[in-house]
């Protein structure tokens, strides 16, 4: 064709001729690049090509099917833009914007299974969201009412939940300095007691909770003195124990003396006293029986009465005398 307008050029045909060549000419460009555009999808040509037709005028099936084709590029273009957003916004796991892709995103035919998987996911963030909030309010409560085991269960509940790790650093914060009221409240109140293992479990866990080393100092030097104290009374016992058995009744009160001095406490005082009082008696019946037997070998009345007396008031004349009725 372009070569068919030279030739006619150089005969000089007319130019009304040569210019409704040309006009031809140029249609048929457009058209076999319009073709060629569709053919490998490129959008900004075809929207180039259709211009130039329109504006040569060009009424033919072809432009038809360019705008088609354009219209079909655009959609799939704002199909594949949108579809791009909801991935990227399903990787940033963002609630708020899934849902607002979500509703305009019904002007556009987007992929299905993609669509499936979005709203899978908000179900899923909308789960999560309601679980923060449920497990929020309750660590917020728990940090109020500042009772131990409800803190730490809510806060092993907000950590599931995944709570912005500030809150929870907040509410941890918060359990330490409970744990440590309660360690050096359970510590003092052991050492105002008078068991050694309860001190030191406590002072244990004192410790741990970082309750001043001060206090635990003097804690588990309480802990020693009371093992100390232990000892002793233990030794003490043994001691009395044995002089009782030796019947030496200056040893018992020797002990007894001793018990009393270094505060081991009423019940070794009492049970020295105890072991003192009944070795007095069983060593005064010894001395009245022997008395008592030495009068009745003398027959005398007067020795015989005064052994008498002494043998009742030491309780050893119902072990000597006859049962009455008996002789």
């Amino acid at each position: 064709m372009q070569s068919a307008i030279a030739a006619a050029e150089e005969v000089a045909v007319s130019d009304i001729e040569i210019q409704a060549a040309k006009a031809v000419l140029c249609k048929l460009s457009i058209l076999d690049q319009l073709a060629l555009a569709i053919k490998q999808n490129d959008k900004q040509v075809i929207e180039t090509l259709i211009g130039q037709a329109e504006e040569a005028g060009i009424d033919d099936d072809a432009v038809s099917r360019a705008h088609d084709a354009l219209a079909h590029l655009k959609a799939k273009e704002a199909k594949e833009a949108r579809e791009r957003q909801l991935i990227e916004a399903m990787e940033r796991r963002d609630l708020e914007e899934l849902s607002g892709l979500m509703v305009s995103a019904q002007t556009v035919e987007l992929d299905s299974t993609l669509l499936v998987q979005v709203r899978s996911l908000c179900e899923k963030l909308q789960s999560e969201r309601e679980r923060q909030n449920l497990a929020s309010a309750e660590l917020e409560a728990a940090m109020e009412a500042g009772d131990i085991e409800r803190l730490s269960e809510a806060i092993g509940n907000a950590k599931e939940a995944a709570i912005s790790n500030e809150r929870i650093a907040d509410a941890n914060e918060i359990l330490r300095a409970l744990q440590r009221e309660h360690a050096e409240a359970t510590l003092l109140e052991a050492v105002a007691g008078d068991c050694p293992e309860a001190i030191k479990d406590a002072a244990i866990l004192a410790e741990e909770a970082g309750v001043s080393t001060e206090i635990v100092t003097r804690a588990t030097q309480r802990c020693r003195e009371l093992e100390e104290l232990a000892e002793r009374r233990e030794h003490m016992l043994i001691s009395l124990q044995q002089a009782e058995t030796a019947k030496d009744l200056q040893a018992l009160k020797d002990l007894l003396a001793q018990a009393k001095q270094d505060q081991l406490g009423d019940t070794i005082v009492v049970q020295a006293e105890k072991q003192v009082l009944e070795l007095e008696r069983a060593m005064a019946r010894d001395v009245a029986s022997e008395s008592l037997l030495e009068a009745t070998r003398q027959k005398n009345e007067d020795v015989l009465n005064s052994a008498i007396l002494k043998a009742e008031q030491s309780g050893v004349i119902q072990y000597l005398l006859p049962t009455p009725g008996i002789c």
